[in-house]
């Protein structure tokens, strides 16, 4: 809880350590003025520098996106990093406001620097939903990086596919139905938790890949001499 503060003089919160921020709630707005790199991870940063609680930002928009906000790129998140000096989250929650909502707040805050007249409360919940911290991201990039996965993916991205698109728009589609929308796909947080229990050496694991090498004479016998009825995989090729 605290004042809200909104700086006439910083209003993208994009300089730091702002004093009129100390133990009150950063009220800016969203993006940049000149298209400068300024996410919300950056200007919660900024803001936590400056002594502020927490980050509510004006939506430049009416509408609120579908999406979470603060996801990025891994490169957008190696350039936060290297400007504000930390591999890990905002200390400070950031909440994004309707366009419409945050002017009106804008307005009761007052135009001149530091002064404040709207004072506001937030409870942050707890919340299950799976986040990477850039060490995280960095770790699983490499290994991706190196493994069949990886390359899928970038073939993909040759051809200009968006990935996870459809994800975004089963959300709207359900949005616009007032259905519940359940995300049938795996974060990479369990993916690697599952790879990893699977590529432990403990004996199960290791039963299981012994098993598996000596099957492999067994079919390679079957994919070169196949048996009556099946597809020729090797006659096809050639």
């Amino acid at each position: 809880s605290g004042d809200i503060v909104f700086d006439e003089t910083n209003p993208y919160g994009m300089d730091k350590c702002v004093n009129s921020w100390d133990g009150k709630i950063a009220l800016m707005c969203r993006k940049s003025p000149n298209g400068e790199f300024a996410p919300f991870a950056l200007k919660a940063f900024n803001a936590a520098s400056g002594g502020a609680e927490a980050v509510f930002v004006i939506n430049s928009d009416s509408r609120l996106p579908l999406n979470r906000i603060g996801g990025g790129t891994l490169l957008s998140d190696l350039r936060i990093a290297l400007n504000a000096c930390s591999c890990g989250f905002p200390p400070i929650p950031v909440m994004l406001l309707p366009q419409e909502e945050g002017e009106k707040l804008r307005k009761v805050c007052g135009s001149g620097m530091g002064s404040t007249t709207a004072h506001a409360e937030m409870d942050v919940l707890a919340d299950s939903y799976p986040r990477r911290t850039l060490r995280v991201r960095l770790c699983q990039t490499c290994a991706l990086m190196f493994s069949g996965i990886g390359i899928l993916y970038g073939i993909i991205q040759c051809f200009q596919v968006e990935v996870g698109a459809e994800f975004l728009a089963a959300e709207d589609a359900a949005i616009r139905r007032n259905i519940p929308c359940a995300c049938i796909d795996v974060d990479l947080n369990l993916f690697w938790s599952r790879l990893g229990s699977a590529v432990v050496p403990h004996p199960c694991n290791i039963i299981k890949s012994l098993w598996s090498w000596l099957g492999f004479p067994r079919v390679c016998f079957q994919f070169l001499f196949p048996p009556r009825g099946n597809v020729d995989v090797l006659g096809s090729m050639v």
